[in-house]
């Protein structure tokens, strides 16, 4: 009687194909994750230089320079501002690309 020992083939393939996909799961977990991060702070600092700009209008002073990815568009009526602070990554959800504020002047 012959007495084998180890792993058969289909066993080593079955166990490097279970660890591959739990692997590759994990890496688009990590990149998802990062991604979305990376949106949230993106969308922190719009905020930041919206409110900063914001007020400057209404104390009337020039806008702040903003810094790349940042593009701003400014428009005018009679009694309002509008701001529109936009960036050009839009990985996750696509209305994270724009923020905008009205402000209605005294």
């Amino acid at each position: 009687m012959n007495a084998y020992q180890g792993f058969s083939l289909t066993e080593v393939l079955v166990a490097l194909l279970l660890l591959t996909t739990t692997s590759l799961t994990l890496l688009q977990q990590q990149w998802q994750t990062n991604q979305r991060l990376n949106q949230g702070l993106l969308r922190a600092l719009a905020l930041i230089q919206l409110d900063n700009n914001s007020e400057r209008i209404i104390a009337r002073q020039a806008l702040a320079m903003v810094k790349e990815p940042f593009h701003w568009q400014k428009t005018e009526t009679n009694s309002t501002v509008r701001l529109q602070i936009s960036w050009p990554v839009a990985v996750i959800r696509p209305d994270w690309c724009h923020l905008q504020r009205q402000i209605v002047l005294p």
